[in-house]
This record gives C-alpha cells, sequence and structure tokens, in this order.
C-alpha cells in the first residue's frame, strides 16, 4: 500500500512539474523549436520510467507480457485511460470544426475519398509492409496489424493542427480536414480491423465472417454509434440551449461541458456495446451544429487548458510503457528491421494515395497541401 501511495506522488510530481516546466518556456518551444507537447512529454516517460530511471511506473513493467491477464487492473485501467482520452479529443476535434461542416458538398466529397479509398490502400500498403518486414506473419494476421496503424490519431493531429506554427503555416481549410479525419478515421477503421478478425473467428468459413461482419461491425458497431452519437449530442444542445435562455447554468459549467459529455458518450456506447469514437465525434458535431454555441460556450483557453493536461498525460503514460525489451528482442525482428519497418510505413502508408486521388479531393487544391495532408496525418 505505500508503494503504491509513493507511487502516486511521484506521478502527480512529475505530471505537475513537466506542466509547469511547459508552460514557463512553451512559447519559445513552440515558436522557436517548434517541438510540441507530445513529443517532450513522451520523452519525459521514457527517461523517468521502467526503462529509464525508473522513477515512476503507471503499469507493470511486463504489461504487454502473455503471462498478463488480458482482464488484469493494470490492462484495464490503461485501456480505460486512454479511451476517455482519445474520446475527449475527438469530441473536441468535430466541437471545433465550423457549423454544418460535415454536410457541405465539397467537404462530404472530400471525407468520401480520405475514408474510403485512401483509407482501404492506407491499409493495404501498411499490411503488405507488415507482411514483407516480418516473414512470419500470415496475410490475415499482417491486415490485422495494418489496419491497427492505417487510422491517423486524433491527440497527435490536436497538436499538428493547433499552436503558433499551425495557425501561421497551414492554411485553415487543410487543418479543419485533419482534424475531421482524424476525429473519423479511427472510428470507421474499425471495419479493416474486424474483417480478418471475423475470419479468423470462422475458421475462414466466407458466409458467416461476411454476415457476423454486416451485422456485428458495420450495422452495430459503425452505423449504430454514429445514430447513437448524434442523438447524444442532439439533446445535450437542446439541455444547453434551454438552459442558457433560463440562465440555469454559468459560464464555469458551460465550459466543461463539452469534456462531460464526452465521458458520457464513452460510457453510454461502452454499455451499449458501440463504437465509442464515432459516437463522441457525432455528439461533438450535433452539439456544434450552431456556430454561437462552439464559440460562445464550448471554445476558451480553458478548454485549451483542458487538452493540454490530457495530451501531456497520455503520452507520458504512453512513454513509460513503451516494451523496449520486446522491440529489441531479437528472436522477434532485429531492431533495424523495425526501424526500416516504421521507415516505409510512414513514407508509403498515405503519401501515394493521397498523390494519386488528390484531384478528386476538392479541399486539397495543390500538390503541396496534398503533401501536408499525406504527412502531417500522424499514424498512432
Amino acid at each position: 500500500m505505500e508503494a503504491a501511495l509513493d507511487q502516486r506522488g511521484h506521478i502527480a510530481v512529475v505530471l505537475g512539474a513537466f506542466l509547469i516546466f511547459f508552460g514557463l518556456f512553451s512559447h519559445f518551444l513552440k515558436a522557436r523549436l517548434y517541438l510540441s507537447e507530445p513529443l517532450l512529454s513522451t520523452l519525459a516517460g521514457i527517461v523517468l520510467g521502467p526503462n529509464g530511471l525508473n522513477y515512476i511506473a503507471f503499469v507493470p513493467i511486463d504489461w504487454d507480457s502473455t503471462n498478463l491477464p488480458l482482464t488484469s487492473d493494470a490492462r484495464l485501467s490503461l485501456l480505460w485511460f486512454l479511451r476517455v482520452v482519445i474520446g475527449v479529443q475527438v469530441l473536441f476535434a468535430a466541437s471545433t470544426l465550423p457549423s454544418r461542416w460535415l454536410i457541405q458538398r465539397e467537404n462530404v466529397r472530400s471525407m468520401a475519398v480520405l475514408l474510403l479509398p485512401v483509407m482501404t490502400a492506407s491499409w493495404l500498403a501498411s499490411s503488405g509492409l507488415v507482411k514483407l518486414c516480418l516473414s512470419g506473419t500470415s496475410w490475415t494476421e499482417a491486415l490485422i496489424i495494418g489496419a491497427c496503424i492505417a487510422p491517423t490519431d486524433p491527440v497527435l493531429a490536436n497538436s499538428v493542427v493547433n499552436g503558433v506554427f499551425a495557425e501561421s503555416h497551414v492554411p485553415r481549410h487543410i487543418r479543419e480536414v485533419l482534424s475531421a479525419e482524424s476525429g473519423l478515421n479511427d472510428g470507421f477503421g474499425t471495419p479493416f480491423l474486424f474483417l480478418p478478425l471475423s475470419l479468423l473467428a470462422h475458421s475462414y468459413q466466407t458466409g458467416p465472417a461476411v454476415k457476423s461482419f454486416l451485422f456485428h461491425t458495420v450495422l452495430y458497431d459503425v452505423f449504430l454509434g454514429s445514430v447513437l452519437g448524434v442523438v447524444i449530442g442532439y439533446l445535450a444542445r437542446k439541455a444547453l440551449k434551454t438552459a442558457r435562455r433560463f440562465d440555469t447554468i454559468d459560464r464555469e459549467s458551460m465550459l466543461v461541458f463539452s469534456v462531460a459529455l464526452a465521458v458520457v458518450t464513452i460510457g453510454v456506447a461502452d454499455a451499449v456495446g458501440t463504437n465509442h469514437l464515432l459516437a463522441t465525434f457525432f455528439a461533438g458535431t450535433a452539439l456544434n451544429w450552431t456556430d454561437k454555441i462552439r464559440h460562445e460556450d464550448l471554445h476558451s483557453h480553458f478548454t485549451d487548458g483542458i487538452e493540454l493536461f490530457f495530451d501531456s498525460s497520455v503520452f507520458l503514460v504512453l512513454g513509460t510503457i513503451f516494451p523496449f525489451h520486446s522491440w529489441l528482442d531479437r528472436r522477434f525482428l532485429p531492431p533495424w528491421q523495425l526501424v526500416l519497418l516504421a521507415t516505409c510505413v510512414l513514407i508509403f502508408r498515405r503519401l501515394p494515395a493521397i498523390l494519386l486521388l488528390r484531384k478528386l479531393v476538392p479541399l486539397i487544391k495543390t500538390g503541396k497541401e496534398g503533401l501536408l495532408v499525406s504527412e502531417l496525418s500522424i499514424t498512432p
């Protein structure tokens, strides 16, 4: 018990000290050195975690071991922490888009191309590279791994589309594309993951696998998750509008409204068993259906501070749990091959598809913007 309490104290000291340090030098780090809080907090986690000075440990160093049960407290706590942080960031991404952004014709066309042919090409390219580098991997296993790295990451995308550098060098419509795509494709990426999983679960029997995939993944996970998010966001917007009309809500409560809505949506989606990422994105979209609510109630320096806290926390945690002992195990894959695989994924995962299909995406107006969209869309 005393050791656990000591660890909590260490974690509080490290997280608080990092936020203080980053806050004191944030303008210099962002505007001059172009360093973001995800990178710095990840490095801090690596240095201070079990792989470095061993000052903090959120989970046991062998958390990824097959000897640790999937239902262990360490794994479940880590899963829920990351789920809440990603859900909050996805809702923030949706709530900061302009009103009715998703139903404008050129935006619909752009998202359709990015989420269907580009996403499919990214999945296949990533899977092919995994199969090429991991010679003992079957095509089904490669497709599963490829589906995990094909989507872009909403937490990292937030650090790319916000800040001094982004506002000065990245066009507004490109930042909106990156925010919308990163918020959507994590949820829409689940069919790419569950298609090979369904084949495995049904022993490669095509009929039962496709039936299960269409019902459980496409209808229940994607469609129901989207509808659930729209309903929750619509009810939340109506409730907020009524509270403002009768002056029953104060400014402070409005500022945390979107965070609370994200947590509620994640909980409801988990209880129903549907896609919480799509639910939170569409909840944020429905909440942000009028610009008046978005600008006056939901976006402020306070919410920016919440995003900074969540971003720093999640990457500090990730820095402490990186399984370097597994990555450096030559029985699995030589380190140089891991570096080669990561480099090839970053280059070939999206860039060829974006450049080939750029003219079909109305919001990508030049080749330079296509390069920005392909290279600024970070792999999780």
